[in-house]
């Protein structure tokens, strides 16, 4: 878990903060996007080597499973509904 952080991210707002995060060498073990429109977080995770997904709540699910207990949750204008299964996977959870 260690300070660990999964990045539901969106948009401007999104990008923004994910940046800053990533810059500042927060431990953003994978980021969630809304969909494929999000060009500038998939080139942001591809610089800084960040496993990057399509939100699918099966598939987000799974791994969230398999990362086992993550420390933060940053829903940084996410468009999606994060249901009570996924929410419970953090430790901690912020929502901008």
């Amino acid at each position: 878990m260690e300070d660990s952080v999964v990045v539901f991210a969106s948009k401007r707002v999104g990008y923004e903060i994910l940046s800053f995060l990533l810059e500042r060498q927060y431990k953003v073990v994978a980021v969630i996007v809304a969909g494929n429109d999000d060009k500038e977080i998939f080139a942001l995770c591809e610089r800084f080597s960040v496993p990057i997904y399509c939100f699918d709540v099966a598939k987000v699910l799974e791994l969230l499973r398999a990362l086992g207990k993550v420390a933060w949750c940053v829903n940084a204008w996410s468009a999606h509904y994060l249901c009570a299964e996924i929410l419970e996977c953090f430790a901690h959870r912020i929502n901008v």
